[in-house]
């Protein structure tokens, strides 16, 4: 992995900046997952599961962490190559 510096572009007569639209995309979509993920996490794992089968209640607290890295995932490609989404 290279590491990137900051592009100055100048495209239909307006000049933009590459490096700083990608941190703060980055910054911003981490700090709405940090939030959601918080409020999401608490209902999520607050959730009764008496009426649940042993296999569903496994596989219950194991769904938030999946979605997880999925997200963290979904970052890290989009920080590699922005240009793809």
């Amino acid at each position: 992995m290279k590491v990137r510096v900051p592009v100055v572009v100048k495209e239909n007569g307006t000049i933009k900046i590459r490096f700083i639209d990608i941190i703060v995309d980055v910054a911003l979509g981490m700090l709405m997952a940090t939030i959601f993920v918080n409020i999401a996490f608490g209902i999520f794992f607050s959730t009764s599961t008496s009426a649940f089968d042993s296999n569903t209640i496994l596989l219950w607290k194991a769904l938030p962490w999946v979605a997880m890295a999925a997200v963290f995932t979904a970052f890290l490609r989009y920080v590699r190559s922005p240009s793809t989404y």
